[in-house]
């Protein structure tokens, strides 16, 4: 069954669902880049979802293939666009479809995909995705809780917002599960460009950790 080319197709859009990664509008992209036009924003998107696809189908298609490999491998599949967009050299020539392999150094997975962290912007969407769909955790809603009621500072950075969080006396017993987790992709932006600053000079890290594993169940 597997050999029929509609098993390839039907077991991608189960990753990409899984993922959070099958629909990238453009509107979702933040505007980060001041630069980034409408059309911009659309071509990027196109591209980001374009290399997410060519590098599941491989992982899939290929000899020996290990579903753990969609989250640790080194490398990935991209076209002009990306390469631009990532500010990186594929190490080999582009296939018919313009698509060449990259090896990461930053990245691995599909975690590392723009497509990811573009869809999935900040340590808390991010976090809570990991924490909730990979890891099989369970994070409620914040209903009943006052979401604004921590003050931020202009130019604040983002694992300072998150440690006033996981302070919090009504707002720790829930960020302490997710924003460590997500404070690990700080490295990379919300358009999924690695980073050593954030947009206001702060520099970033990829410091967190896993806690409460009881409640994770795997």
């Amino acid at each position: 069954m597997l050999d029929d080319p509609r098993a390839i197709v039907a077991m991608r859009e189960l990753v990409l669902q899984w993922f959070g990664v099958d629909t990238l509008e453009p509107a979702a992209l933040v505007t980060e880049d001041a630069d980034l036009t409408e059309a911009d924003r659309a071509a990027l998107a196109q591209a980001m979802s374009a290399e997410t696809r060519r590098f599941v189908d491989h992982v899939i298609d290929k000899e020996g293939a290990d579903w753990r490999e969609l989250l640790t491998a080194k490398y990935s599949f991209i076209d002009a666009t990306m390469a631009t967009h990532y500010g990186v050299e594929p190490s080999g020539e582009p296939d018919s479809d313009g698509f060449a392999r990259v090896d990461w150094e930053h990245r691995a997975g599909l975690l590392g995909h723009a497509s990811f962290l573009s869809g999935h912007h900040g340590p808390v969407h991010r976090g809570l995705y990991v924490r909730n769909t990979i890891l099989c955790g369970s994070i409620p809603g914040p209903e009943g809780v006052a979401t604004d009621s921590i003050p931020t500072e202009p130019g604040e950075s983002d694992r300072s917002k998150s440690n006033k969080r996981m302070e919090h006396v009504d707002c720790r017993s829930c960020h302490v599960m997710m924003d460590n987790l997500g404070l690990t992709l700080d490295t990379f932006d919300g358009l999924g460009r690695w980073r050593q600053q954030d947009a206001h000079g702060n520099a970033v890290t990829s410091a967190g950790e896993i806690l409460n594993l009881s409640l994770i169940h795997i």
